[in-house]
């Protein structure tokens, strides 16, 4: 049978408070008369829709940065091999 004190209290527990922001009096009528609360739904909605096409920009802008870069496998000193770019990306001195 598993002993099952080796599994508690292993790490601490993290909690989280939330807390509201209530407008009152003036402040209120000041969101309600400017509509701000419509201009930020607005915004969260539109903010969905152009994250999904520059997403698709910055995909595609990789793949095109990338189908033209070529490593040889093995080094010949012209610092454009596979083996070279393992040893600087190992580097811990990247200057």
């Amino acid at each position: 049978m598993a002993n099952f004190e080796n599994f508690t209290n292993l790490y601490s527990i993290s909690k989280t408070l939330r807390f509201e922001l209530r407008p009152i009096g003036k402040t209120q009528d000041f969101i309600e008369k400017h509509g701000l609360l419509k201009e930020d739904k607005h915004r969260a909605d539109s903010y969905k829709k152009v994250k999904k096409l520059i997403d698709e920009y910055h995909k595609d802008f990789i793949e095109k940065s990338l189908s033209s870069c070529k490593l040889k496998i093995e080094s010949n000193d012209k610092k454009d091999s596979l083996e070279e770019y393992c040893e600087l990306y190992k580097k811990k001195d990247k200057s």
